[in-house]
């Protein structure tokens, strides 16, 4: 709480934005969500990805899908999720692949990088 509130007080010093301080009462928690961005040289193969995405769940078949207007292998899945429970899920997905399909980069295989992303996320539970 007082993390949220040192950030809120340098915002008004420095916008010049008159923010009210929210009491604990005021503060609902939709969801938590951690991410690791990581970057490598190569292409991590699919056997690998879904390997590090079971490290951390024991789902047997986790969702997966591919971004549309990518020319690479069609059996080649760019994003591998699974769900745990109602509200805890794992995903692992490309961000260089996300970028071509936006059409931020270039549809050529080597990038001279790859760009991953593996997120944990926890939401609110329906009542």
């Amino acid at each position: 709480m007082s993390k949220l509130k040192n950030v809120l007080t340098c915002v008004t010093l420095f916008s010049n934005i008159d923010i009210i301080h929210p009491t604990e009462e005021d503060i609902i928690i939709q969801g938590i969500e951690i991410a690791y961005t990581f970057s490598i040289l190569e292409k991590i193969s699919y056997q690998t990805r879904l390997l590090l995405l079971r490290l951390f769940s024991k789902v047997e078949q986790p969702n997966k899908s591919r971004y549309v207007g990518i020319n690479d292998n069609p059996f080649d899945h760019h994003i591998i999720s699974s769900k745990l429970g109602y509200n805890y899920a794992i995903v692992l997905y490309d961000k260089t692949a996300k970028a071509q399909s936006d059409n931020y980069l270039e549809n050529i295989k080597n990038h001279g990088y790859r760009i991953y992303r593996l997120e944990f996320v926890i939401k609110k539970r329906e009542n």
